[in-house]
């Protein structure tokens, strides 16, 4: 009978054992779920930060835009590129009407990338208007076709040419004929 008590004796202490070492094992195993959540949260908290870091520096503003005008089909430009800074253009404007064929031009149009298209309704353009004594105007006036282009400039550098846009400078004929004419001796 005392072998048997024994016995007992050794299980149920056996039994307390397992169960603190049961109660151990579910605190040691909390701790670590919990050490795993901050670990996942400060890596989070990481990944933000370096996506955005790298956001700034892939997003860089556009400081001008290089005008390049170009007869039709010719390699090289007519003149030396002309800067244009990106203040000169306005934008968050409604889309002009097109003209076509484009005629002694006055403006130049290029997509509002801060307004794309999706998500936003419509469409945005940013406008740039030669003041008179621009690119645009100071061509000469006759039967030759042009051609212009332009790049995007930032402090790291340049982009490639935009595809050409086609435009004429024919001049403007008189709209109404002379008054009071007369031939005199």
């Amino acid at each position: 009978m005392s072998d048997v008590r024994l016995e007992l004796e050794t299980v149920a202490a056996m039994a307390r054992e397992k169960g603190a070492m049961s109660q151990l094992k579910t605190l040691l195993n909390h701790s670590e779920r919990d050490r795993m959540k901050r670990l996942c949260f400060v890596c989070s908290v990481f990944s933000v930060f370096f996506v955005f870091l790298a956001s700034l520096a892939s997003a860089q503003t556009i400081t001008s835009y290089q005008l390049k005008i170009y007869l039709v089909g010719a390699a090289t430009p007519i003149s030396a590129p002309t800067t244009l800074p990106v203040a000169s253009f306005v934008c968050n404007q409604a889309p002009p009407a097109p003209t076509a064929p484009t005629a002694n031009p006055t403006r130049i149009v290029i997509d509002d990338v801060a307004f794309p298209l999706p998500p936003s309704p419509a469409a945005r353009v940013c406008i740039y208007t030669d003041a008179g004594t621009g690119p645009l105007l100071s061509l000469p006036f006759g039967t030759a076709n042009y051609e212009g282009t332009l790049t995007a400039t930032n402090a790291a550098g340049s982009s490639s040419e935009s595809v050409r846009s086609s435009f004429t400078r024919p001049g403007l004929q008189p709209g109404a004929p002379p008054t009071g004419v007369r031939f005199i001796k």
